[in-house]
């Protein structure tokens, strides 16, 4: 389960400019139980509680934001609107493995095109020289705002937003 709520927020794809997702509990758990669908429901106690165990590893962390009276989410709190929490991650690297002299690499290809779905994500594209166009900017903020992140739906600087999509198949 616990790689299931991280994987939820990985698959939100909406970084802020820092590199983290900013969202609050009830968000969190919408959005886990969103993406399972009705077939695997999970109750909001146990995403709770994983996600309760994930801050206590501090694979995931709290932070204070703000909620503005329009209903708007804010990162960091702003003054004058109440406060709230927000479960913070932050992707970290894994050390890659050691090598030894003369060991391969093993890489699994997949065995034929298969269909499935991306999901939205942000792309870099400032090195390429190029910006986002409003399509995408609008796309990003809609996305941004209907899975309860904090802080600006603004799509971040030398990025575009590519929409939820199907890959694959003939």
């Amino acid at each position: 389960m616990d790689e299931l709520v991280l994987q939820t927020i990985r698959k939100l794809g909406y970084l802020d400019e820092a590199g983290r997702v900013l969202l609050p509990m009830a968000n969190l758990i919408s959005n886990v139980r969103r993406q399972r669908g009705p077939q695997q429901p999970y109750s909001s106690e146990t995403v709770r509680a994983t996600a309760n165990r994930l801050l206590k590893q501090q694979r995931l962390t709290w932070a204070t934001g703000s909620c503005a009276l329009d209903g708007i989410l804010d990162y960091p709190a702003r003054p004058g609107e109440r406060k709230i929490r927000l479960v913070c991650y932050t992707p970290f690297v894994l050390p890659q493995r050691e090598s030894k002299p003369g060991q391969q690499r093993v890489v699994h290809l997949p065995s034929g095109p298969s269909q499935h779905g991306v999901t939205g994500h942000l792309m870099k594209i400032e090195h390429l020289g190029k910006e986002a166009n409003d399509t995408a900017r609008s796309a990003y903020s809609d996305a941004h705002r209907k899975a309860g992140l904090a802080g600006s739906h603004t799509l971040p600087k030398g990025h575009t937003y590519v929409r939820p999509h199907q890959r694959g198949g003939t």
